[in-house]
């Protein structure tokens, strides 16, 4: 929910951004917690539909980002992936990388540039 209120809040042209407080995010209609858990819920109810299907966590990612990775490329056919490609894809994209290439205004896409500088 926190992800999904800061997203929502930060101000992109051409986009409806969120203006109220986290707590009144997390209670309304179009963006809190009732609509998430209806979003996973069929999600779950639905997974079978398809004879294809991967569930990956958050946690999965965060936990073992190199490995999950690998499953999630694995899953959509890409094979034999160098580790050393994985590892550069998983760096190239971390946090702490992508701060950097915001701060340093690396993206001409403005929802790809950081909405507070000092952040």
């Amino acid at each position: 929910m926190v992800s999904s209120y800061f997203q929502a809040t930060k101000p992109i042209p051409e986009f409806t951004h969120y203006t109220g407080t986290i707590s009144g995010f997390v209670r309304s209609r179009g963006y809190g917690i009732k609509k998430l858990v209806t979003f996973y819920n069929l999600w779950h109810e639905n997974q079978k539909v398809t004879e294809d299907f991967i569930l990956i966590k958050y946690e999965d990612m965060h936990a073992d980002t190199q490995n999950t990775l690998r499953l999630v490329l694995e899953f959509i056919g890409v094979n034999d992936i160098k580790a050393e490609a994985i590892e550069s894809a998983v760096n190239y994209a971390s946090f702490s990388n992508m701060k950097k290439m915001e701060q340093g205004k690396e993206f001409s896409s403005k929802i790809m540039q950081a909405g507070n500088q000092s952040e």
